[in-house]
């Protein structure tokens, strides 16, 4: 699966679990800036309130709700987005899923689609604590 679709199939999979959620309650961060512009399905998601930047961005953010979406992430991106106190929901879109393999190991995520990297453990719910999904 494309990451461009992907990231459609993630935020359906957030908006399946919780019907409070809206797309203002998304936000998708990027390894770098210079990718937020050129990819159309961004620009879409943009265009409905999703908020969007670099970790580096969503780490100064004052304000951040919920869920988390890492678009292409790399090791240290996933590392980051763990690392935010707010994001209850991390979601992993990768074009290339290899370089998440560790990280799909580490936190066993439910699988939304794609190559399936590894065994994952049963679908979570929002609000039993942090998620991990790839």
């Amino acid at each position: 699966m494309a990451a461009g679709v992907g990231v459609f199939h993630a935020a359906s999979w957030v908006f399946s679990h919780s019907a409070e959620l809206t797309w203002a309650s998304l936000a998708i961060v990027v390894p770098q800036a210079s990718q937020l512009p050129v990819i159309e399905q961004l620009g879409r998601l943009k265009s409905r309130g999703v908020r969007m930047g670099t970790i580096a961005q969503a780490e100064r953010a004052r304000r951040f709700d919920r869920v988390l979406i890492a678009y292409t992430p790399d090791a240290a991106t996933l590392e980051r987005a763990e690392a935010l106190v707010a994001a209850r929901v991390v979601v992993a879109v990768g074009g290339d899923s290899h370089p998440l393999r560790a990280w799909v190991r580490e936190h066993h995520p439910v699988h939304l689609g794609g190559a399936d990297l590894l065994g994952v453990s049963p679908l979570h719910r929002l609000g039993t604590g942090p998620v991990a999904a790839a």
